[in-house]
């Protein structure tokens, strides 16, 4: 395995969903991944603001799924 396809798996790994409006609306929900620092490791710990949106979605349940279906398919 490639340097550079562990660490996009590893960034999957860590991916989430975030709501993309306030708490009660209807804003939507943005999977997220954070960038690399330059240990080449996810840097989780900068604000959401930071990371990458790699897509966006009209519930929850289709954000997890598709964040799901990018992390088996990486691991395949």
């Amino acid at each position: 395995m490639k340097l550079r396809d562990a660490a996009a798996i590893g960034l999957l790994l860590v991916a989430g969903c975030a709501s993309a409006g306030n708490p009660g609306s209807s804003g939507g929900w943005l999977l997220l991944v954070p960038q690399l620092n330059q240990a080449g490791y996810a840097a989780t710990e900068q604000p959401l603001t930071k990371w990458q949106n790699i897509g966006n979605f009209a519930s929850q349940i289709d954000c997890t799924t598709s964040r799901e279906n990018q992390q088996n398919t990486a691991l395949a």
